[in-house]
């Protein structure tokens, strides 16, 4: 089917679990995050996608990341307590979530590229992964990436500020 093995479609799939519970994620949360149902099914889905691409796409490397700095307060050391923000008003922190959201950015771009690739199946939208469309829409996910990472580090500063 659209020229793509079982664990191609497979992976796929996993991939697209775990962008629109990013994006969901983000919406409703303004954050990806390990302290909420969405954002643990999306980082879940981004290692699955990592480990079944056998080292052709690093997703996971961005992920692991995020968890340990997730893990550890503002001066790198671990946190005691409660250091994935369960109880009371937690304060943010701004490396974790942004790096979690950049996750969702490495699903997106080889995202558009195959499925342009090989979307209708026999007469592909675009025939090559080097067509220059791609620039246009790699620089619109980008962009869109940036500005949604400064709204969500604007409203992580006005939490702290709260907290």
């Amino acid at each position: 089917m659209v020229g793509l093995t079982t664990l191609g479609l497979f992976r796929t799939a996993i991939s697209l679990v775990a962008v629109v519970c990013g994006i969901w994620a983000f919406a409703r949360y303004k954050k990806i995050s390990l302290s909420n149902r969405l954002g643990q099914l999306c980082l879940a889905s981004t290692l699955l996608t990592a480990v079944t691409a056998l080292g052709i796409f690093q997703h996971g490397g961005a992920a692991a990341r995020a968890g340990r700095a997730h893990a550890r307060g503002a001066d790198g050391r671990r946190q005691r307590g409660d250091p994935f923000g369960y109880s009371g008003v937690p304060r943010a922190t701004f490396r974790p979530s942004v790096s979690y959201s950049g996750t969702v950015l490495f699903h997106m771009i080889p995202a558009f590229t195959e499925s342009l690739n090989r979307l209708a199946p026999g007469e592909p939208l675009v025939a090559s992964q080097e067509a220059p469309i791609f620039q246009g829409i790699d620089g619109a996910v980008l962009a869109a990436f940036l500005i949604g990472v400064t709204l969500q580090v604007r409203w992580l500063r006005a939490l702290n500020e709260r907290a």
